[in-house]
């Protein structure tokens, strides 16, 4: 079992506010037979270890970390407005339902009509 450590380096741009940063993740590989088994390390590399880089192509992303702050600010805001409109759209349904049902003389006229099962 020969082990192998690979840190893999990927450059981000934020589409929302054009910020960039770059972003590294540790790998530990193992090849056992015609097998590579690759996994997050979580410790540094031991001494001697055959240790290699790989530069991934850089990815945008909607969001990143510095404008999320700002855009849930404004998510929370327009949750608040609309929760207030709905909460205005119940209270004005509660009212109409206090008041007394007004019953055409046409609904009157069908319902005193007999049905079919009547007939």
């Amino acid at each position: 079992m020969d082990t192998t450590f690979i840190l893999h380096i990927r450059d981000f741009h934020c589409s929302n506010c054009s910020h960039s940063w770059t972003s590294s993740d540790l790998y530990r590989c193992e090849i056992i037979g015609m097998t590579t088994h690759m996994e997050p390390s979580h410790s540094t590399p031991p001494i001697g270890c055959a240790f290699g880089t790989s530069r991934l192509p850089p990815k945008t992303v909607g969001v990143c970390y510095q404008c999320a702050p700002s855009m849930e600010l404004e998510r929370r805001k327009q949750f608040d407005l609309d929760a207030a409109t709905r909460w205005n759209e119940t209270l004005q349904r509660k009212a109409l339902e206090n008041q007394p049902i007004r019953i055409s003389a046409e609904a009157k006229r069908r319902a005193a009509a007999p049905s079919i099962d009547d007939l």
